[in-house]
């Protein structure tokens, strides 16, 4: 059964009022309508009806309790539409003053015209809802990526355009503030189109090195330029770039769901300003997803910067027990993708439980995301020996690795396949490495492509 849509008329002249009713109930549309002739009435009836639309009688707006009518519809987002007797400029000016959704000129209406206008007026107040949801949402993305690189033990300074600075966490403020690192940072605080990643060291007379590297970046909204800038001492620059800082290699990956999301916003504004709602509504959605995009993001990256200040607590562990709490665990995944799992007895180990289960989840997960889906996936846990020192192993039958990509395949944000058939942001095997070498072990993968691949890590913990 179609759901009514529930309509508040506005007109203290009957007849008028009669007509646009008559127009309402024509051709089978479903529709309820309360009618108010006055603004006292109309005001009881928008807090006890909660219409999903307000038509509107052009002359009650100039009436001064329009105002409480006014301020009820746009603090509770009810579209409204307005009715005139006069055409052209005038009734444009006159909806623009009550804060209309709509206008409609009387003697033009048809029952089907006003229909129409009635569902594109709702669809298009939904269509904002849905993007002010999502602006706040992406609002609060940035917020958490502000609050990710306040962790950071490096100076970080977003510049735009004009040169302005338009963000520093709190080391690049004191920075900025500090004279002779000024002059050093100073050349540096200019917009620049960049291919790649520009890596600058300034050396100065206290003996220290200033690392400043820099990139493309896109920050709400238009482009700029992310400088990362570290003081050390005196080393040797093969020894610098050997860093394990992460935010340099954030922004080109963090650009992807935040542009998408600012290309759907601005093709909502477009279908909005062409009153295309439907299109405008569907736009919405993928932004909204993009917003999940970029959250899951930022939060794989916050796991690994984590990794880089986390002491971890090792105590002898039963594999058996924390594997099959794993598998527990992502039993809905599994069984969904109809993958064979078996485990083998595996033995204790000594390590820290939490990145454990972290590493085994990450290494199923990877195994199940990259099946051959030509054929059943299947999935083996299981352990070898080699000099009295325990290997365990996750292995697959599933689409397999080139052996060039062996190692690369462990790098922050590698993705070796297309996005679109096997999504992801390239972070989980990157953090499995990390989770290895806190326990002074190591991993790696033995693989062909169409073969499958045996993911192996030893543990070196000591209690």
């Amino acid at each position: 059964m179609e759901e009514l849509t529930n309509i508040l008329l506005l007109d203290a002249n009957a007849d008028s009022a009669d007509k646009i009713q008559q127009s309402l109930q024509s051709n089978g549309h479903a529709f309820k309508v309360n009618h108010a002739i006055t603004l006292q009435q109309g005001l009881i009836l928008l807090k006890t009806s909660s219409p999903d639309v307000v038509l509107l009688d052009g002359d009650l707006i100039e009436n001064k309790e329009f105002h409480s009518v006014k301020s009820y519809l746009s603090d509770n987002r009810i579209p409204s539409i307005l009715i005139s007797e006069v055409n052209g400029q005038e009734v444009k000016n006159r909806a623009l003053k009550a804060g209309a959704t709509e206008y409609l000129v009387k003697n033009k209406i048809s029952p089907q015209y006003l229909q129409n206008t009635i569902h594109s007026a709702i669809k298009l107040i939904e269509t904002e809802n849905k993007l002010t949801r999502v602006f706040e949402e992406y609002t609060g993305r940035i917020e958490s990526f502000m609050l990710m690189l306040d962790t950071l033990k490096e100076g970080v300074v977003i510049i735009n355009k004009s040169g302005e600075v338009c963000y520093s966490n709190e080391l690049g403020n004191a920075m900025l503030s500090n004279d002779s690192l000024h002059i050093e940072i100073s050349s540096f605080l200019t917009y620049r189109e960049l291919n790649s990643e520009d890596i600058v060291l300034v050396e100065n007379d206290l003996q220290q090195q200033i690392q400043i590297r820099t990139n493309n970046f896109f920050w709400n909204g238009e482009p700029c330029n992310i400088l990362v800038i570290e003081k050390k001492e005196i080393v040797k620059v093969e020894e610098v770039v050997k860093e394990d800082v992460v935010v340099h290699r954030v922004a080109s990956p963090l650009n992807e769901p935040f542009d998408t999301l600012i290309n759907y916003l601005q093709l909502i504004a477009e279908h909005e300003a062409n009153g295309k709602a439907t299109e405008a509504a569907q736009c919405a959605e993928l932004a909204s997803k993009s917003v999940d995009e970029s959250e899951k993001l930022l939060g794989d990256v916050k796991s690994f910067i984590s990794l880089a200040h986390y002491n971890p607590s090792f105590a002898r562990l039963s594999m058996q027990n924390l594997v099959g709490d794993v598998l527990k665990s992502m039993g809905p995944e599994i069984e969904e993708a109809g993958i064979e799992v078996s485990v083998s007895d595996l033995p204790e180990a000594t390590g820290d439980k939490e990145l454990i289960l972290k590493l085994v989840k990450h290494l199923v997960s990877n195994a199940l995301k990259f099946r051959n889906r030509s054929r059943k996936a299947v999935i083996d846990i299981g352990h070898d020996k080699s000099d009295g020192q325990f290997i365990f192993c996750v292995r697959d039958n599933g689409i397999g690795i080139s052996k060039k990509h062996h190692d690369e395949v462990f790098n922050l944000f590698a993705r070796l396949n297309d996005a679109e058939e096997y999504p992801g942001n390239g972070i989980g095997l990157a953090i499995c490495k990390k989770i290895v070498e806190l326990h002074n072990g190591k991993i790696w993968v033995e693989s062909l492509p169409g073969h499958g691949s045996n993911f192996y890590f030893k543990l070196n913990a000591k209690l």
